[in-house]
């Protein structure tokens, strides 16, 4: 009996020892200045669940360095600034309206605009006109202004966001503050605004081919376009049939409070050239106004290409031309040709004359559509064709609140 006591002692102090060990290889491992640079490590193929306690508020699984300032922290949130850059589209798989993109890259800090292809964020504000160079250019504003100006050429595609809904490309009241003329533009975020023209597409003089802007997210606001059309998106048009006309998709993303004073065209939000061609998928156009011209929210010229809108909300937009009967109609949408809208909210738009909602000099094709609570007729049908219908509807078309036809010649 003696013995088993004897043993059992011995056997005791073994894994008071062994535990002795482990508490101080732990505390060595994990004392001040020791950096694993995990977060929470997981070994093994391990996986976690239900874990409860403590403070923290998110767990991230990953590996994440210490922050820049070199405090010793470790970045709870991937958004967080500093040695990390992760969101969803600075990192991981964007997905936006069913578009989807890989957008698993890695960042570099910048404390300039860079003059050759990468991916970058910025690191502070940053002054003076920028040329985007050949190659692809991935920019995430990271909360940070750029005050100047954006100029994309042929050979250059340059994607912009900001992981802190913050960030902006701020004017001064002159200029565009993003000028396409061959090369490619995606906005996924930020803020474009205090120009004349938010995003300008192709050229008057020199066009290049192939000019696109895809919007995916951010905003066009406030830019004011005094004399010229297309306050938000300035789709200049072309009748030069040696080069891909210009191009404008739109996702998702606002195109708000931007104002167009020529009288010779207009749209507030959206100008839509000759052969140049605009589909709307998402997204919001709303509070634009066409102060001297046509088209509150958006004007298509009689020659556009492939135009398309559906999926959308127009709201809230103007044509406040008085004087001469020839402008201020269109509130919504004022178009030169036929126009095809397919499941868009049309509403609270204003014109001074004839449709508030929507002017079409060619059939207006209505599919599943809301088009009501505008002034000077919700639709106004004002082309001269003696033959095919001015207005079809088709589908769960919810309601119009008034429609109109000028008599025809």
């Amino acid at each position: 009996m003696k013995h088993i006591r004897k043993n059992w002692r011995r056997f005791a102090a073994v894994l008071l020892s062994a535990a002795l060990m482990i508490s101080t290889v732990s505390q060595t491992a994990f004392a001040a200045g020791a950096d694993t640079g995990k977060a929470i490590q997981l070994v093994d193929g391990g996986t976690a669940a239900n874990i409860s306690g403590g403070q923290a508020s998110s767990v991230y699984f990953g590996t994440y360095p210490q922050n820049s300032a070199g405090s010793g922290g470790y970045h709870t949130d991937p958004n967080e600034s500093g040695d990390v850059h992760t969101h969803c589209v600075c990192g991981g798989n964007g997905d936006v309206n069913g578009h989807e993109h890989d957008t698993a890259v890695t960042w570099t800090t910048a404390d300039s605009l860079p003059d050759s292809a990468g991916n970058y964020y910025l690191t502070q504000p940053v002054s003076g006109d920028w040329a985007v160079p050949e190659g692809e250019v991935n920019l995430c504003l990271n909360g940070q202004t750029i005050n100047g100006k954006i100029t994309i050429g042929s050979g250059a595609s340059l994607t912009l966001t900001d992981c802190a809904n913050t960030g902006k490309l701020q004017g001064s009241g002159s200029g565009s503050g993003v000028s396409i003329n061959g090369g490619t533009f995606n906005l996924y975020g930020g803020t474009i605004t205090g120009f004349v023209n938010g995003v300008e597409i192709g050229s008057h003089n020199d066009i290049k081919t192939g000019s696109s802007f895809t919007m995916y997210g951010g905003a066009i606001t406030s830019n004011e376009a005094g004399s010229s059309a297309g306050g938000g998106v300035f789709l200049i048009g072309t009748t030069n049939s040696n080069v891909t006309a210009p191009s404008f998709t739109m996702h998702g993303g606002t195109i708000s409070n931007n104002t167009a004073g020529a009288s010779d065209g207009g749209g507030g939000g959206v100008y839509v050239g000759e052969q140049c061609s605009f589909t709307m998928d998402g997204g919001t156009i709303t509070g634009n106004t066409a102060t001297k011209g046509n088209g509150g929210g958006i004007y298509i010229h009689f020659n556009a290409g492939n135009v398309s809108i559906s999926n959308a909300t127009i709201t809230g937009n103007k044509a406040s031309a008085t004087g001469n009967t020839s402008y201020g109609h269109g509130g919504g949408i004022y178009s030169e040709r036929g126009v095809t809208v397919k499941n868009v909210k049309i509403t609270g738009n204003n014109s001074t004359f004839a449709g508030g909602g929507i002017y079409g000099n060619g059939t207006i094709a209505l599919t599943d559509a809301t088009v009501t609570g505008n002034n000077q007729y919700d639709v106004y049908y004002g082309g001269k064709e003696s033959s095919a219908p001015e207005l079809t509807v088709a589908g769960s078309v919810k309601e119009i609140g008034r429609a109109s036809c000028r008599e025809r010649v």
